[in-house]
């Protein structure tokens, strides 16, 4: 929301409007915090948000991670900290982050084969993430098909492989691509592309630090979902191309004063 607000003030061209929506944002960022860090104070006695951060960074890093949940157990050894559960949560992030500092290949690999996994399909030879109950993924055609051996190979050897991929970079491309032609159209329509992509690279980069998984994709699918549409409607509607490059509204105005050429 912090970063919806920025963006749309640094948008603005007014400087007293851009100024009281970085106030709202302010205030708005400080208040509903105070209420999570309430709720803990008086729950646990200690002033915090969240004490997992360490939790899921040191799960997805270190030389015996694969980046996701349940492949391999993570080999990172952090040393015993004291203090309360923020303190220790603490300790654990900054083992991690030296970690990868000290390891920069390592957790170059690491780094990108999080985001494989955080665009990864549901189902398939690519697929990893905690989905196991998702509905999307439970009632997969695929996975009926996979359950004989004839099927399994198919899908899980080198076609589903290949398709697998070609669904992940189109998934990936049309969504550039979407973005690219709102930044195009300029006007409200860059704002709403830069907006809706801003997000949706801050939720990958937060599960790039910390664990690939699809799942962390679902709070921002309406977006991802919003640019591909725009890039496959641009790809394949005529229609479509005129109206977010305005010709067809200079072909409207041309048509009207047609029309109203004297007799």
């Amino acid at each position: 929301g912090f970063i919806i607000f920025i963006i749309w003030a640094l948008a603005t061209r007014t400087k007293k409007v851009a100024l009281g929506f970085l106030a709202i944002t302010i205030a708005t960022s400080l208040v509903f915090p105070a209420f999570l860090v309430a709720r803990n104070t008086a729950a646990t006695g200690q002033a915090y948000i969240s004490t997992n951060l360490g939790v899921t960074m040191r799960i997805g890093a270190g030389p015996g991670a694969t980046g996701g949940y349940g492949n391999g157990g993570s080999d990172l050894v952090c040393p015993e900290s004291e203090g309360s559960a923020a303190d220790k949560d603490n300790a654990v992030v900054r083992c991690v982050i030296d970690w990868y500092l000290e390891n920069p290949g390592e957790a170059t690999s690491l780094v990108l084969r999080k985001a494989v996994f955080y665009w990864s399909p549901w189902f398939g030879p690519v697929a990893n993430g905690t989905m196991a109950r998702n509905p999307w993924n439970q009632n997969h055609p695929l996975k009926s098909t996979a359950q004989n051996q004839q099927g399994y190979d198919l899908i899980f050897g080198t076609i589903g492989k290949v398709v697998s991929w070609l669904w992940l970079l189109s998934t990936i491309g049309f969504m550039l691509f979407g973005f690219w032609i709102l930044w195009r159209a300029n006007g409200l329509e860059r704002l709403l592309g830069v907006t809706a992509l801003a997000v949706i690279i801050i939720n990958m980069l937060v599960s790039m630090a910390t664990i690939g998984d699809h799942r962390f994709r679902l709070p921002v699918a309406g977006l991802s979902l919003f640019l591909q549409g725009v890039g496959l409607a641009w790809a394949f509607s005529k229609r479509v191309r005129r109206s977010i490059t305005g010709e067809e509204k200079l072909l409207w105005k041309s048509l009207t004063r047609t029309t109203n050429l004297p007799v």
